[in-house]
C-alpha cells in the first residue's frame, strides 16, 4: 500500500509511535489527559520543557523554542537524511514509500505553519473589537461557553490586509501568503468565523469559514454557509479525527462545529459517546476511508441530520461503506431536533439517542419512502430492501431479514424465494449486457475489416 506522509503519520499515532521515537528522552509527567508527553529537551538539556502530541507528529521545548515533526527530529537527532528518516517511519507503518519530493514536502509542512500563525490571529482577534460580531455568534446563537470557544480553537477572520501584515511580520513572504488560499471569495468578508482544518496527521490542511447569517438570510443573500480557503481539500481528512486515535469507535457528524463542540465537551467520558468526527459533507472519499481504518477505527456511528437530505445521505453512506471492513451503525436522535449540535444546545443528553445497527436501520428506512398502502409502492419498498439485501452477510443478514419479515409481513421461506428470483434475474441481465458487449465488439471488428478492404 503506497500512502502519503499524513497517512504515515496517522497509522503511527494510531500505533503510540511517539512512544518510541522519543523513548530515549526521561518522560517527566503527562499534560492534558494523555495529549501531551513532557520530557527533558535533547537540545537545550533543559528539565521538563519538551512537549511531545500524542495526536500529532510535533514536538516543542518552550525554552530554546525547538520544535518541528518526526522527520526533522531524526534528521537533526539521529543524523540521518530527509528520505532515510521516512524510510524508518514508513516501514514501522507497515506502507510502501514511493514517490516522496523533499522540497513538495518542506513546502507542505511550511505551509502548514503559516496556517497555524494565521488561526492565532483569528484566535486572538476573536477577543478584540474587531471580533465582537462572531463572539457574540458564538456565545449568544450557538450557546458556546468560554471553555468551549477556546477548546475549538475558533476566531473572528475580519481584515485581510492585518492578516498580510502580521503573517509577513512572522517571516512569510508576499508569495507564499497569496499562495496559502487564506484569500478566496467571500473568506474573512463575508464569512467570518474561522475554523481551522486538519489533515490526518493532525498538521493544519487549511480554513473554513462560517457565515454569521441564519439559513434564511443566507439563502436570500445567494450564501453558502460555509466557505474554504482555496487549496483546501475536506475529502483528505475529517475534522477532529486526532480524537478517534487508538479508539475503536467514532461518531461521524456533517456539522464541523458539532464535532467540535462535542470534543470540547468530552461526551466521551461524561456519557460513552464516541468522538466525533466532521465530514463537512454528506458524501465520504475513498481516501477518508481508509484513514478511518489506519486510524484503528472499526466501529463507525453516523449522526447526519435528522431531515430527509441528511436521512438520505445516510443510507447513501451505508451503502457507499458496506464492504470497507467498518462496522457500521445509525444513531437515532428524537423526532424534534435536526441534529446532535441542536440536542446539545437545548441542554439534552445522549440518552435521548439509540445507536442501532444499519442492517436494522436501512429496511425502516427503505419502507418510509414509499407509500407502501399501495401495491405498487409496496413492491417497490420490497424490491429496494431486497437488493440491499442480496449483498449482506453474516449477523447484519439476519438483523436485514428480521427487520423485513416485520415490515413486509414475508416469512423467511417466502424472502428467500423472492431473493431467488432477483438473483436469476441478475444473472440474466449480467448474461445479456456481456452478449450486447461482444455483439458490439464484433460488428466494431467487422466494420474495421471493411474500411481495410475500401
Amino acid at each position: 500500500m503506497s500512502v502519503d506522509t499524513s497517512q504515515i503519520y496517522n497509522i503511527l499515532l494510531a500505533k503510540n509511535y511517539q512512544e518510541e521515537i522519543f523513548s530515549e528522552l526521561p518522560t517527566r509527567r503527562i499534560e492534558k489527559q494523555g495529549r501531551e508527553l513532557v520530557k527533558d529537551c535533547p537540545y537545550c538539556g533543559k528539565e521538563a520543557h519538551f512537549y511531545v502530541s500524542t495526536e500529532k507528529p510535533l514536538y516543542n521545548c518552550f525554552k530554546c523554542q525547538a520544535s518541528g515533526d518526526w522527520i526533522k527530529y531524526l534528521q537533526e537527532q539521529k543524523g540521518l537524511s530527509f528520505l532515510e528518516a521516512l524510510k524508518q517511519l514508513s516501514e514501522a507503518a507497515g506502507v510502501k514509500l514511493e514517490g516522496f519530493d523533499e522540497k513538495q514536502y518542506k513546502a507542505k509542512e511550511r505551509r502548514a505553519t503559516l496556517l497555524e500563525e494565521a488561526n492565532r490571529l483569528f484566535r486572538k482577534s476573536l477577543r478584540s473589537d474587531k471580533g465582537q460580531e462572531v463572539y457574540n455568534y458564538l456565545k449568544q446563537e450557538r450557546g458556546y461557553s468560554e471553555e468551549d470557544i477556546e477548546a475549538l480553537e475558533l476566531g473572528a477572520y475580519r481584515d485581510r490586509e492585518e492578516l498580510k501584515r502580521y503573517l509577513q511580520e512572522k517571516g512569510f513572504s508576499e508569495e507564499e501568503v497569496k499562495q496559502a488560499g487564506l484569500f478566496s471569495a467571500g473568506l474573512g468578508i463575508t464569512h467570518t468565523l474561522a475554523v481551522l482544518w486538519r489533515d490526518a496527521s493532525g498538521r493544519a490542511l487549511g480554513i473554513t469559514g462560517r457565515t454569521l447569517l441564519s439559513d434564511k438570510e443566507r439563502e436570500g443573500k445567494g450564501l453558502s454557509k460555509y466557505v474554504n480557503s482555496a487549496g483546501l481539500e475536506r475529502s483528505k481528512s475529517f475534522l477532529g479525527l486526532e480524537r478517534v486515535r487508538k479508539g475503536r469507535d467514532a461518531l461521524l457528524v456533517e456539522g464541523v462545529l458539532d464535532a467540535l463542540l462535542l470534543n470540547s465537551k468530552g461526551l466521551e467520558k461524561i456519557s460513552g459517546a464516541p468522538p466525533a468526527i466532521a465530514l463537512g459533507g454528506t458524501k465520504i472519499s475513498s481516501y477518508q476511508l481508509e484513514t478511518l481504518q489506519q486510524a484503528g477505527v472499526t466501529d463507525l456511528v453516523i449522526a447526519l441530520d435528522n431531515d430527509e437530505p441528511g436521512q438520505a445521505a445516510t443510507e447513501e453512506l451505508i451503502t457507499s461503506m458496506l464492504n470497507s471492513g467498518v462496522n457500521l451503525y445509525v444513531l437515532e436522535l428524537p423526532s424534534d431536533v435536526k441534529d446532535i449540535g441542536e440536542l446539545l444546545q437545548k441542554g439534552r443528553g445522549f440518552d435521548e439517542t439509540e445507536p442501532v445497527s444499519w442492517s436494522k436501520w436501512l429496511p425502516r428506512r427503505i419502507f418510509s419512502k414509499y407509500q407502501t398502502s399501495s401495491d405498487i409502492g409496496y413492491r417497490k419498498a420490497l424490491d429496494d430492501a431486497l437488493k440491499h439485501l442480496a449483498n449482506t452477510e453474516k449477523l447484519d443478514r439476519q438483523n436485514f431479514t428480521e427487520a423485513l419479515i416485520d415490515l413486509s409481513g414475508l416469512n423467511m421461506e417466502m424472502i428467500e424465494e423472492e431473493l431467488s428470483g432477483l438473483r436469476e434475474a441478475s444473472s440474466q441481465e449480467k448474461i445479456g449486457r456481456e452478449l450486447e458487449l461482444h455483439r458490439s465488439r464484433l460488428e466494431r471488428l467487422g466494420a474495421e475489416e471493411a474500411e481495410a478492404e475500401l
